[in-house]
């Protein structure tokens, strides 16, 4: 099998709900080809969907040695950091992408957020 074809599935399944059977097709897939960002990616948000949370990050943080200007990537792994507490880390990679992407609106929301002060 073909990994495209492997993704398709993989997609079909994750778009029906049957998250096991994509989280599945998508592994196979990066077994097939172990530099698809994309497969890495939507393995990613299973995982998170899974609320297996450190092997999403740790598939977001495959892309990023992949390829450092991953916008996609960077932001899920600001968002799992700020999931555990480490703003500093939510930060960093917030300001990376828009570093990169100097108009990404999910990286400037993150920001503002952040900065926002909590009122009691």
């Amino acid at each position: 099998m073909d990994v495209h074809d492997l993704i398709f599935q993989g997609a079909d399944y994750h778009y029906k709900g049957q998250l096991d059977e994509a989280v599945a097709k998508f592994q196979a897939a990066v077994k097939l080809d172990s530099k698809n960002e994309y497969a890495h990616n939507q393995l990613g948000i299973l995982y998170a969907k899974k609320e297996r949370f450190n092997e999403a990050f740790g598939e977001f943080q495959r892309v990023v040695n992949i390829d450092g200007r991953n916008t996609y990537a960077l932001l899920w792994l600001g968002i799992l950091s700020l999931k555990q507490g480490d703003l500093d880390q939510g930060f960093e990679k917030f300001h990376k992408i828009i570093e990169i992407d100097p108009s990404n609106a999910d990286a400037y929301y993150f920001v503002g957020a952040m900065r926002m002060p909590t009122i009691s």
